[in-house]
């Protein structure tokens, strides 16, 4: 996407939610209904995500963002909201809406599974948005919303990924 949207310089952000239910201690049943799950940052730098390895870039820099998992979900919380993100110091900020491991296919309220799921919200907030598949088998459902001329750019470079 960054090499689609044409961003130059500085640093991109990737803002996503972390399922912390089997992470905390002791675990919280897969079964739990409700929220249970933390923000992560993965920062890279915009020249590394446009270069050849832009891939490896970004796999590093999400996997750094998990990792400080490690020290425990809740690490830190107390220092969260002072050591929050200054937005302004980013090109571009990315974010990610749902989860395929939150397995929304799977929710039943009683009248039966989902037809369809869609985070309605991408296309105002920029997010991408990752569910599992209905079909299911491990697949994942992406969406994401970009201006026309953005979208056709991101269209080739994918077709070229792919092929």
């Amino acid at each position: 996407m960054v090499k689609a949207e044409e961003i130059k310089g500085g640093n991109t952000i990737l803002i996503f939610a972390v399922d912390s239910r089997s992470r905390l201690d002791p675990p919280i049943p897969a079964t739990y209904f409700g929220n249970c799950i933390v923000g992560r940052v993965a920062v890279a730098e915009t020249k590394g995500l446009l270069s050849e390895d832009g891939l490896v870039v970004a796999v590093n820099a999400i996997t750094e963002a998990l990792r400080s998992l490690e020290k425990g979900v809740l690490d830190g919380a107390e220092d969260w909201v002072s050591k929050f993100v200054d937005f302004s110091l980013y090109d571009r900020i990315y974010s990610i809406a749902g989860s395929h491991r939150l397995e929304v296919y799977d929710t039943d309220f009683g009248w039966g599974r989902p037809k369809r799921v869609e985070v309605i919200s991408i296309d105002r907030t920029g997010a991408i948005s990752l569910l599992d598949s209905k079909n299911g088998g491990g697949g994942v459902e992406v969406s994401l919303v970009l201006k026309k001329h953005y979208m056709e750019a991101f269209d080739a470079l994918f077709a070229s990924l792919v092929h």
